[in-house]
């Protein structure tokens, strides 16, 4: 059964208009989280003054992003003194030289709006999977999602990191359906997004190669993919580069010494980055990132489970925070389409069978990045992972839906998700 295109369309604007006013409402009522502190800050140094400084662990988008929302506003920036903390700084233009109220209501207003196109992205992608009903149930999942609600407005690189992610999982798919020039430039293009985000978002480059391989022993593969094949990489290879140039404003910026110790790492991952400054086909900037990165990684972040303090981690850690972060309907949807999907046994189509190979494996990444790593600090980088778990129960859907049990099931699931 599908519904009506009328119904269909009203049901689109009224979960958007769902998400949107829980966005707005937490716009309003959050107060300030530390990281938005030095991200607001970042991003207009960055995005008025050019100066790249003030936040050289990660890339640059998502603070740039954020300061879209202050043009026109004008905030008064103090001095950058040599030897002066980053945060220190951030504290007086944040707390001291300018009103923190509309500064940092304007900043979420990009974030905000990028958690609404990743919901209609969400709904696009699973109604082209599995036909409207999918749609509507990838909308309402993600219009409710706990975790995408409460960091889907900060000013921080949690939820434009998601939602390029997801976009750049989306146009591989899409160029996969159909392979072209056109599709494998705009996959490179989503991807340089990504990455030109958080570093944690090249997981999408392995995913799609293992996908990829399957495509190529499918005998129902696309014509031509050999030859896109080709065409992908030669786009990802000049693309990706040319976004992250473009991120850090065509120029390079060195690492800030005189705010921030250098990171100090060896090894392979050490080699591997020396060979890549060494071509200057990156800014070195984005690499010294990636240095930071992997000595945070292997040094550790003190954390919390369970009444523990630890540098070292959990392996159970993602699974525990998966359990309590996420609502009683949503775990019930999660738990149904996976045992949905272990007994599948219809024949699926290629373009069906790349999506839920993408979704799966993007999904389990992060999942088992968050509990192997030594950086749990927080549910927010499981974040990744839920616009794919969201395509996997939204794929399950309509098979319940046309099932007699499936409509009160269903009513019941979207209770527990979307309840007080």
């Amino acid at each position: 059964m599908r519904p009506h295109r009328g119904v269909e369309a009203a049901l689109v604007v009224a979960l958007v208009l769902a998400l949107a006013g829980q966005l707005a409402w937490g716009i309003a009522s959050d107060g300030l989280t530390n990281d938005e502190v030095l991200y607001v800050s970042a991003g207009y140094r960055q995005l008025a003054l050019g100066d790249f400084r003030l936040s050289p662990t990660q890339p640059p988008l998502a603070p740039s992003l954020a300061a879209l929302g202050l043009l026109g506003l004008h905030p008064r920036v103090p001095p950058l003194e040599r030897g002066e903390g980053i945060l220190e700084w951030c504290r007086q233009f944040v707390h001291v030289q300018n009103d923190v109220g509309p500064m940092l209501a304007r900043a979420r207003v990009p974030v905000a709006v990028v958690t609404v196109l990743l919901a209609l992205l969400l709904w696009g992608w699973a109604r082209a999977l599995a036909g409207p009903v999918a749609g509507l149930a990838a909308l309402f999942l993600a219009a409710f999602h706990p975790s995408l609600v409460a960091h889907g407005h900060l000013t921080t690189t949690d939820a434009p990191a998601t939602a390029l992610t997801a976009l750049a999982a989306w146009a591989v798919w899409f160029w996969l359906r159909a392979p072209g020039r056109g599709r494998a430039l705009l996959a490179a293009a989503a991807l340089g997004l990504a990455v030109a985000t958080r570093v944690t978002s090249w997981i999408v480059v392995p995913a799609a190669l293992v996908v990829l391989l399957g495509a190529w022993r499918d005998r129902a593969r696309p014509p031509g993919l050999g030859r896109s094949s080709l065409a992908l990489l030669l786009a990802v290879a000049l693309v990706v580069p040319a976004v992250l140039w473009a991120a850090y404003g065509l120029h390079d910026t060195p690492w800030p010494e005189d705010l921030m110790r250098r990171p100090r790492v060896g090894g392979a991952g050490a080699a591997l980055l020396d060979a890549v400054d060494a071509t200057h086909v990156v800014p070195a900037a984005y690499t010294a990132g990636l240095r930071f990165q992997l000595e945070h990684g292997r040094e550790g972040h003190v954390g919390y489970l369970l009444g523990e303090r630890r540098r070292t981690g959990w392996w159970s850690y993602g699974l525990v925070a998966l359990a309590v972060k996420n609502t009683p309907g949503f775990l019930l949807a999660l738990a149904g389409a996976a045992w949905a999907l272990a007994r599948r046994r219809a024949a699926e189509g290629p373009s069906l069978r790349a999506a839920r190979g993408l979704s799966i494996g993007l999904a389990l990444v992060v999942l088992a990045g968050v509990s192997l790593g030594r950086i749990q600090i927080g549910e927010r980088y499981l974040l990744p992972a839920y616009p794919f778990l969201v395509l996997l129960i939204a794929g399950t859907v309509p098979a319940l839906w046309a099932r007699s049990y499936g409509k009160p099931l269903l009513l019941l699931v979207a209770l527990l998700h979307a309840g007080p």
